[in-house]
């Protein structure tokens, strides 16, 4: 019995090690500035990455993918449920826009190892008015949401209106200077080149 014993601890404590690791690295303990800046560091230059690396047709479905990183990021950290519900909120806004005016007709454009779906060049003015619309509510939802008092949800909200600017500067500047591609996207991508069609 005692053997028997002896083996179970040596089998548990590892496991249980593991998931203590996986319970830091999601910041299950609690709000974190690390998982705070790792969240806007995803929204920023996920969305910046997509300006730069895609025709403008494609880039809603790849703002929806970063939106979903940013989601997905969240799902073991309770503490940051409220701004996981809200970025949520926007990814879904976006599926429903690439659903509404998606053009069947457009190949999809391969980026690294993503594709992105085509929407319908006369629907581009409505797609950026429904995200930034998106994008306005989630703003709001997350500066009314209390944290732990040092601003997570203010600076995740400050994100969000950055998007909006770029948004705006790309319809204000349609010819302005491409932003370079280093530090843009996550390590494994940043590589990945211009965008081909497939």
């Amino acid at each position: 019995m005692k053997t028997f014993l002896r083996v179970l601890i040596v089998i548990l404590l590892p496991a249980a090690a593991l998931a203590e690791g996986a319970g830091a690295r999601y910041g299950n303990s609690g709000f974190s500035e690390q998982t705070t800046n790792r969240l806007t560091w995803t929204l920023t230059r996920g969305v910046a990455a997509c300006r730069q690396a895609l025709p403008d047709v494609y880039r809603y479905d790849c703002y929806r993918a970063t939106y979903a990183d940013a989601v997905k990021d969240l799902k073991f950290n309770r503490d940051y449920a409220p701004a996981r519900a809200v970025l949520a909120q926007v990814e879904q806004a976006l599926a429903a826009t690439i659903t509404r005016y998606a053009d069947p007709a457009a190949p999809r454009a391969r980026q690294g190892f993503s594709r992105y779906r085509a929407i319908r060049p006369e629907a581009l003015p409505a797609a950026r008015e429904a995200f930034v619309a998106a994008l306005e509510q989630a703003e709001t939802q997350l500066l009314r949401s209390p944290d732990d008092g040092r601003g997570h949800f203010q600076r995740i909200a400050a994100a969000l209106e950055t998007n909006k600017v770029l948004l705006r500067s790309a319809l204000l500047r349609p010819h302005a200077a491409p932003i370079q591609w280093a530090g843009l996207l996550p390590e494994g991508r940043a590589s990945a080149g211009p965008a081909r069609l497939t």
